[in-house]
């Protein structure tokens, strides 16, 4: 299952999907993984929640960033909840959310797949963002 988290910047989404990811830690059974553009949020989750900033990675396109999910995943069958907080950020200018259609599909059917929820915060007003997004909003 994906659910994304909508609002333009300082909406109080990564907010959100901290203190989601923190209260996810009393239902969770598996291991929660945060994914964010940056270091300045990592200790504000709690010990238990693997972080992981995506900038190190050099992620250059949508394709790379689910590869990413795909080799999180296939490393370790524990994984129930991977939250994503700033993912436009991550990726190059160049790549808009009007392009994004696959990387939504393709993580869908990996979440569903894999039994993974996946909750991504995406920036931007949701009369704007394409409904392949904004389908998943919560």
């Amino acid at each position: 299952m994906i659910q994304v988290i909508l609002g333009n910047k300082g909406s109080g989404k990564t907010l959100k999907l901290i203190s989601l990811a923190n209260d996810a830690l009393k239902d969770e059974r598996g291991n929660i993984f945060f994914i964010d553009s940056h270091n300045r949020h990592m200790y504000d989750l709690h010990r238990d929640i693997r972080f992981v900033n995506g900038s190190e990675y050099g992620i250059d396109s949508a394709e790379m960033f689910y590869g990413m999910i795909c080799g999180m995943i296939s490393a370790n069958f524990d994984i129930t909840l991977i939250v994503v907080d700033g993912l436009l950020k991550m990726l190059p200018p160049e790549v808009t959310p009007d392009k994004l259609e696959n990387l939504f599909n393709r993580l869908a059917q990996l979440s569903d797949l894999h039994g993974v929820r996946l909750v991504i915060g995406v920036s931007g007003d949701a009369d704007a963002l394409p409904e392949f997004i904004t389908k998943y909003a919560v």
